[in-house]
């Protein structure tokens, strides 16, 4: 069973990576939708935990396994480029 916790930080990461891929042009629509979809799913987990806190939902929606990992690497794509981007920022350079 995932936590609400849990729950709220995988649709963050939900969230991100669909707003970050929209501007790079990195999914699909299809796919987008397809993340929508698991949000949503996410987001019904949540409201029975709401109503119930002993409950333990399942989402009736999970991304497949080839869009998963998709998902996880274009999140750590994100995670480096702005690791990258503060680096730069602070360091004026980046060392080779």
């Amino acid at each position: 069973m995932k936590s609400k916790q849990e729950i709220i930080q995988r649709l963050d990461l939900l969230i991100d990576v669909q707003s970050w891929s929209k501007n790079n042009n990195t999914l699909s629509a299809g796919q987008r939708i397809c993340i929508s979809q698991e949000r949503a799913a996410q987001m019904r987990c949540i409201d029975i935990i709401n109503e119930d806190p002993t409950a333990e939902p399942k989402p009736r929606y999970v991304l497949p396994a080839h869009l998963e990992a998709k998902v996880q690497h274009l999140h750590m794509v994100m995670t480096q480029g702005s690791s990258l981007a503060r680096l730069k920022s602070s360091s004026g350079t980046i060392a080779s």
